[in-house]
């Protein structure tokens, strides 16, 4: 696969969900939580898991990551819902 990078330099890269994921484009944002969650460290283990997030973390009723807008979508969703049932 390949992207253009500016008007001088284009990246070349074997073509996996890795580089893919790797080459999309960062955001960072600050989740913050409408009340406690017990279980928020195993919800963010869990995100680490599975959709392979590296950069998230919680501080003071928050979770706060970097990643794909797409991720950091799904992961405010999912907050929302784990809000609404109490974390269950």
């Amino acid at each position: 696969m390949w992207q253009m990078m500016d008007n001088e330099t284009i990246l070349v890269a074997p073509d996996n969900p890795t580089v893919r994921a790797d080459l999309l484009a960062r955001v960072t944002k600050t989740i913050q939580l409408s009340k406690v969650l017990p279980n928020v460290n195993d919800v963010v283990t869990a995100l680490r898991t599975i959709l392979n997030i590296r950069q998230i973390s919680t501080l003071e009723n928050s979770i706060v990551m970097q990643d794909t807008a797409e991720n950091i979508a799904f992961t405010e969703k999912l907050v929302s819902d784990l809000e609404k049932t109490g974390g269950r």
